[in-house]
């Protein structure tokens, strides 16, 4: 996914792979729920797969009413929502809702809750789960709040966990970081002086005890455009842990000088901008100067310097309703819902009443690939110390394609036994290939000592290797 492995590449360039859009996985049909549907988090807790998302519409008494919903699967394909009998609307516990901002009798407060399972084991059971959530929405301060099941919430303190800074009123992501130690959250800013300056990006900040956090830091794209990023929705890659996983919304605000309507579409230079969803909706005082959005992936090893890919990760496609105002959000968290399959999970049609989740199916570890077209190509890795005993691939081919390995030593020679010309061609589609060589698939004898992987690829790609 990034370049940390990569030592050079001839031939061959990284494909950023799009998932495949599936079934609508959860859509707005409770009294509680509305368009403003969103901030959507999902992630599998022993054989089961939750999920937590912005309900909206808990209450009329607050100037900015929200309230998260909850769901449940086995699957990762048929989801419930379950009646918790945990939070009143209009008189009844019978719904889905763990988190309520909007009632007056009852006035939790906070705005779009982003919960994790707490891989600390230190933690005590009454705080398995965490999350944090903004006081109130708008630029509040932000508090911590813990569950023993991940269905009743309660604060940690009373006082606020970030103040001096003004976190966002979106949903902000954290998790127990292994590699570190220490929690881990990412907190949307504007990069400017000032609220509303500058780009929307993000900071992360560090926590021992996930009540006092350290300065934020903030986090870098590399040579990637400045833009909006709506959300950063930062996790480990469940089956890669040290490598950081993002799958943003990108938010492209409209251009300057929109000159008139037409056909229900914003015309300027030429583009056609989305006319606003308040044509379409129930939300009235949305006005005009609200742009589209898309999704986009990132990556790192250390969680501040990221590698960002620019184009699309996930388009808004045909449907004219992912075009209107701020559509197109991807959920934090990735599940494995097959053995071959990840599952992805966005907003679609926001501020519209059709507004869903929708699933999306990718190979696994197929975000992105080395792919080499016609002629061939290769990949040769940075120097690299392994233990294990086997090479394990996850490639695909076409018919008339092929992959081959050599295993070299630090200075780039190929060493004896595992040598390109004594990699038999290896064709197919598989998620796991064992890779051998004339004399066998045992590379154990060159554990522990620098070696540097070449691949060479024909119409091929390479989405992963391991050791094992």
């Amino acid at each position: 996914m990034d370049d940390d492995l990569i030592g050079e590449m001839r031939g061959v360039v990284q494909e950023l792979h799009s998932p495949t859009p599936r079934e609508a996985a959860i859509v707005v049909d409770r009294p509680w729920e509305s368009p403003h549907f969103g901030y959507v988090t999902v992630f599998q807790d022993g054989d089961l797969f939750r999920m937590y998302y912005r309900a909206m519409n808990a209450s009329t008494t607050d100037t900015w009413p929200s309230s998260t919903g909850y769901a449940e699967s086995r699957d990762g394909i048929v989801w419930e929502k379950p009646a918790l009998g945990l939070i009143d609307f209009r008189g009844s516990t019978a719904n889905n809702l763990v988190w309520n901002a909007g009632q007056t009798e009852n006035p939790s407060g906070g705005n779009s809750l982003g919960p994790f399972k707490d891989g600390n084991t230190a933690a005590p059971p009454e705080q398995r789960y965490k999350g944090l959530i903004n006081w109130k929405g708008f630029r509040g301060a932000m508090f911590s709040v813990v569950s023993p099941d991940g269905l009743r919430w309660r604060k940690m303190q009373e006082e606020p966990t970030m103040t001096g800074w003004p976190p966002s009123e979106m949903t902000n992501h954290s998790f127990w970081d292994t590699r570190l130690g220490r929690y881990a959250a990412y907190v949307r800013l504007w990069t400017g002086e000032g609220h509303m300056k500058g780009v929307r990006s993000a900071v992360r900040t560090l926590s021992e005890d996930f009540l006092h956090w350290s300065e934020p830091e903030w986090v870098t794209f590399g040579q990637a455009p400045e833009e909006h990023l709506y959300t950063f929705p930062a996790i480990p890659y469940p089956r890669a842990p040290h490598l950081y996983l993002a799958m943003c919304k990108r938010y492209v605000p409209p251009p300057e000088g929109v000159s008139e309507y037409a056909e229900g579409l914003l015309v300027t230079s030429g583009r056609k901008w989305p006319a606003c969803a308040s044509r379409q909706t129930w939300v009235g005082w949305y006005t005009t100067d609200h742009g589209v959005s898309d999704g986009v992936l990132a990556c790192s090893r250390d969680g501040v310097r990221w590698k960002r890919y620019v184009e699309a990760f996930i388009r808004p496609g045909r449907d004219g309703q992912n075009w209107t105002d701020r559509n197109f959000m991807i959920a934090s968290g990735v599940l494995q819902t097959a053995p071959d399959e990840l599952s992805i999970y966005y907003i679609e049609h926001y501020l519209h009443t059709t507004a869903r989740i929708r699933r999306a199916s990718l190979r696994l570890d197929g975000f992105v690939s080395i792919r080499a077209k016609y002629p061939a190509g290769h990949m040769i890795t940075r120097p690299l110390v392994f233990a294990g005993s086997e090479l394990v691939i996850n490639y695909a081919t076409s018919a008339a394609g092929s992959v081959r390995v050599e295993v070299q030593d630090e200075q780039g020679r190929g060493i004896e036994g595992f040598k390109l010309d004594q990699c038999p061609e290896i064709y197919g589609d598989e998620i796991e290939r064992v890779v051998g060589w004339s004399g066998g698939s045992h590379v154990g004898a060159l554990a522990g000592r620098p070696v540097r992987l070449k691949f060479a690829l024909q119409d091929a790609d390479l989405y992963s290797i391991r050791f094992r």
